[in-house]
């Protein structure tokens, strides 16, 4: 696909979705092209690695378009994140992977987005996170890998009132004071703090507080102990877990879950402390689906077998899994 064949497309007036997804030969003369193309809700141009900021601007302000996937598209910096703003209707936007981002200060611009993807973006800097209290609808929120961003750069999220997701997986530099700025997210549903090695039972205490959470990932956590765990043993609605790799959790954690009855699935692999004794205090919990106790060499195969079974429980254990 080339620029040429984009001024074909402009006769389709009605189309709707369009995927040009890793095709390289896209420049901004193509998408200049596209102006008559008013019904457009969905593009991807993700992976369209000749796409420059220059190019960008030469995108029309679609009065349609709704979500935008620029990810993986490597010479985009903070020049594309300005134009952008000319979208009036731009609710779902994925930038993953667009590591020359550093501050992306013009997606404030974007008062209609409801959804950011920027996972991977290493060059993000705290300063981006100063500009989230413009975006009044984001609910979804994916910093994933941006290991620059700190615990200062947290402190924008009590203004995003109406986040329900936030991960903050593998950003290295978050400890519990980050994990304490999410503290007045009342909507908030899911954090994912998978490999923050820095939060610890304190930062779980801050989680706790969070009465709507529903699923935590704190795989990884390696500070993360019983303590921690037992700080969120009063959250009504918690339906899924991870604990994986947090190796000081032990059967006395396992009793805390016990008291978390909403709870659907745990994710327990790795930790080796656990034993038969744990696993069962699980027994009465009725919302249970699903149970992972690979590398938790202190279970036996008896209790996995029978937790399965009696409980109808799926569970994955020793490199096998059991129950349907």
């Amino acid at each position: 696909v080339t620029d040429d064949s984009l001024a074909g497309l402009s006769a389709c007036l009605n189309l709707a979705h369009l995927d040009l997804a890793a095709c390289r030969a896209i420049t901004g003369t193509g998408l200049s092209s596209l102006c008559p193309l008013t019904s457009l809700s969905t593009f991807s141009l993700s992976h369209c690695s000749r796409l420059t900021d220059a190019g960008l601007l030469a995108l029309p302000p679609l009065p349609s378009l709704s979500t935008l996937d620029l990810s993986h598209c490597p010479r985009l910096s903070d020049s594309s994140a300005r134009s952008l703003g000319s979208l009036p209707r731009l609710s779902r936007l994925y930038l993953n992977g667009c590591r020359r981002l550093v501050e992306a200060a013009g997606l404030a611009r974007c008062s209609s987005l409801s959804a950011l993807d920027l996972s991977g973006c290493h060059g993000l800097e705290d300063a981006f996170t100063l500009h989230l209290g413009a975006l009044k609808s984001l609910e979804d929120l994916i910093l994933s890998g941006c290991a620059q961003v700190t615990d200062a750069g947290l402190s924008g999220f009590p203004f995003c009132s109406n986040l329900t997701s936030i991960s903050l997986c593998h950003c290295f530099a978050v400890t519990d004071a980050g994990v304490e700025r999410l503290r007045s997210l009342s909507a908030l549903r899911h954090v994912g703090l998978w490999h923050c090695a820095l939060v610890t039972d304190a930062g779980l205490d801050s989680l706790g507080a969070i009465k709507s959470l529903a699923s935590i990932d704190l795989g990884g956590c390696k500070a993360v102990t019983d303590v921690g765990v037992e700080r969120l043993s009063g959250l009504p609605s918690l339906a899924r877990l991870g604990l994986n790799f947090c190796a000081d959790v032990t059967d006395r954690g396992l009793g805390a879950l016990a008291r978390l009855v909403s709870l659907r699935e745990v994710d327990l692999t790795g930790c080796v402390r656990v034993t038969d004794v744990g696993v069962g205090m699980l027994w009465g919990l009725g919302e249970l689906r699903r149970l992972r106790l690979d590398g938790c060499w202190r279970v036996s195969a008896a209790r996995v077998r029978a937790l399965s079974r009696e409980r109808g429980v799926k569970v994955a254990w020793g490199g096998l899994c059991f129950g349907s």
